[in-house]
């Protein structure tokens, strides 16, 4: 906690590419899943410290790419294994409340499509798995606190069941390099798709807006 209250929460997870490096340094890893990533304030930019932005982008764009880079060179000397990142669907355009979030998720979407194109030839599946909103504790905590559900033993409206994410997550693991989880989140690509980026991010403030409600 020292380290932590000397150079910021990001640096909480600043080594953690490297713990999990060396508690599987005895193990030959094939698979590997990266689903960290949660934004648990969802608030403006400005209304916190830096350090929430800094420990974001840590966590979902510093990390996944040093883990990719170690774990997936053994995999193509291998010649099989695989990949899942998890991204959001936030990461389709910016929006209020998720700035450093959104865009960290666009990266975590890029960054699998192009890997993918990399390893795909080598036997090594990789897939963004693109999430909407989805019944996690990290929801739950964040609708309690905004008071969009009664307590956290209730399922936030509208979230899909994680059980629903980890069987669409295997199902498309050979079919990367992108996988939309949910109607919702298909259909609100589509519409983006379809639009100008400027009425791309109205879109997902008015959508961002309705789920979440607003500061």
């Amino acid at each position: 906690m020292q380290f932590a209250d000397k150079y910021g929460p990001w640096a909480l997870v600043a080594g953690a590419s490297d713990e999990a490096i060396s508690a599987t340094a005895d193990l030959d890893i094939g698979f590997l899943v990266y689903c960290a990533g949660a934004d648990p304030k969802f608030a403006p930019f400005l209304s916190g410290p830096l350090s929430d932005a800094e420990s974001l982008v840590q966590r979902n764009c510093m990390v996944p790419m040093q883990l990719c880079h170690h774990y997936a060179q053994p995999m193509v000397d291998r010649g099989r294994g695989g990949i899942i990142i998890f991204g959001s669907g936030a990461g389709f355009a910016g929006g209020p409340n998720m700035v450093a979030y959104g865009a960290s998720k666009a990266f975590d979407m890029v960054f699998a499509e192009a890997l993918w194109t990399e390893l795909h030839d080598e036997g090594v599946d990789v897939l963004g798995l693109i999430l909407g909103k989805t019944d996690t504790p990290a929801l739950r905590r964040l609708e309690h606190e905004r008071g969009r559900i009664e307590s956290t033993d209730r399922t936030p409206s509208g979230a899909a069941a994680v059980d629903d994410v980890v069987a669409a997550a295997f199902a498309n693991l050979a079919e990367g390099p992108t996988c939309l989880v949910g109607p919702e989140t298909q259909a609100a690509a589509q519409l983006m798709a379809s639009v100008s980026r400027n009425d791309a991010v109205r879109f997902i403030a008015q959508a961002v807006t309705a789920a979440m409600g607003a500061d």
